[in-house]
């Protein structure tokens, strides 16, 4: 579910891969950082297989994420 919601953003909803939101989501409100910080927070909790795929598949924007959360740590 992490990469499939990270696709579907990515996209911009075109690409819907089972689930996902749809276009207007993406489009309209600019949802995609803040999906991506969803799924990364979610796969580095529960789900270690998917924050494995998200490091391999989108390295920088991972990186950008953990510059946040540390960002987010130390206030």
């Amino acid at each position: 579910m992490d990469i499939s919601d990270i696709i579907n953003g990515v996209s911009e909803g075109k690409i819907i891969p089972g689930i996902g939101h749809n276009e207007s989501y993406w489009t309209k409100h600019k949802m995609q950082p803040v999906e991506f910080f969803a799924e990364a927070s979610s796969s580095m909790i529960n789900n270690h297989e998917s924050l494995n795929l998200i490091k391999k598949l989108f390295p920088k924007a991972f990186d950008e994420y953990l510059t946040v959360v540390e960002v987010i740590a130390n206030g």
